[in-house]
C-alpha cells in the first residue's frame, strides 16, 4: 500500500531539518520529565520547530485550498500535525504559560 502523501512530507520535513528536528526531539523529551526547567529552551526552540512545520503544512495543503478541496485540506493539515506529534508530543504545548 502506498504511504500517504502528508506522511512523506514529514519523512521530508525531517530528512530536510534532520539536526533541528534530533535536537528538538532530545529536548522535548528533557521538557516532558521536567517542564519548568526546560520550558524557556523548549519555547525558543520550538518557535523555529513551528516555522518549519507550518512552512511544510502549507506546501502539502496550498493548492488544495484553491478548489474544490478546500475541506479536505484542512483534514489533511489535521492529520499532518498529529503525524508531527507522533515525535514531539508536547508540540501543542510550545508558547504556552506554566503557572
Amino acid at each position: 500500500m502506498a504511504t500517504p502523501k502528508y506522511k512523506k512530507y514529514v519523512e521530508e520535513m525531517f530528512q530536510t531539518h534532520q539536526e533541528k528536528m534530533m535536537k528538538f526531539m532530545l529536548l522535548n523529551q528533557d521538557y516532558g520529565q521536567d517542564k519548568r526547567k526546560h520550558k524557556s529552551l523548549f519555547d525558543n526552540e520550538g518557535k523555529e520547530i513551528q516555522h518549519i512545520v507550518e512552512d511544510w503544512t502549507s506546501k502539502l495543503c496550498n493548492q488544495m485550498e484553491k478548489g474544490q478541496n478546500n475541506a479536505y485540506s484542512a483534514k489533511l493539515a489535521d492529520k499532518f500535525l498529529a503525524e508531527v506529534q507522533k515525535y514531539f508530543p508536547y508540540y501543542h504545548e510550545i508558547g504556552i504559560t506554566i503557572r
